[in-house]
């Protein structure tokens, strides 16, 4: 069976429900990281294979990995289109604030 990506994407938008401020509440984005998880699993956004043999874990992560592209590839064409620069704008203009954030914390 292949995984539903539609449901996986929606599911990685409830990430946005969790409060990064300084006063946020652990316990409820705890609540929240958990039920997002438990809900990707089931939707089978990863899943995880154990060969007793090898001693080896394969971990399956593409429905995931295809589901956060869809979701990056629709902002990135919404922003461009908003501010109206070309795709490749924002791609780079995101580039450099993840470059930052590794660089800065």
């Amino acid at each position: 069976m292949t995984a539903p990506i539609a449901p996986i994407s929606e599911a990685l938008l409830d990430l946005h429900h969790i409060d990064t401020s300084s006063g946020a509440d652990y316990d409820a984005n705890d609540r929240t990281m958990k039920s997002i998880t438990s809900r990707l699993s089931e939707l089978g956004a990863m899943s995880a294979t154990f060969n007793d043999e090898k001693d080896e874990v394969t971990l399956e992560t593409t429905p995931l990995l295809i589901a956060i592209a869809t979701n990056q590839m629709f902002l990135i064409k919404q922003i461009a289109k908003l501010r109206e620069v070309p795709e490749e704008t924002v791609r780079f203009e995101l580039r450099e604030f993840l470059q930052f954030r590794d660089e800065n914390g």
